[in-house]
């Protein structure tokens, strides 16, 4: 008589108990899930950062470079300044020695 009365409490209980271990079942997966992604989000963190240092380092690089041929160029046109000079002072003094030639 108990039995009859609780037979279905118990089937009750046991449906719920196999529910439960579904849900455990699932709730492990979607932890090694999430810890997976977790896993995935910090190496392409760790990547990202990589990368942006390399950028950055090729940045600094770059800008020295720059720096060093602004430089170059600097020193050419200064170098073409005095020549342009000795050039200008050569022909005034190839001028000069022609009107002394022609005078003499």
């Amino acid at each position: 008589e108990y039995m009859k009365l609780h037979q279905h409490d118990i089937k009750e209980s046991k449906n719920l108990k196999s529910m439960l271990r579904e849900l455990q079942d699932i709730n492990s997966d979607l932890d090694q899930q999430v810890q997976s992604k977790d896993d995935q989000m910090r190496q392409s963190n760790e990547r990202t950062k990589k990368l942006e240092m390399q950028i950055e380092s090729s940045s600094v690089a770059s800008k020295q470079k720059i720096l060093d041929l602004a430089a170059t160029l600097a020193e050419a046109e200064e170098y073409m300044k005095l020549h342009q000079h000795d050039i200008k002072e050569s022909k005034n003094l190839k001028s000069m020695l022609r009107e002394l030639q022609d005078i003499n």
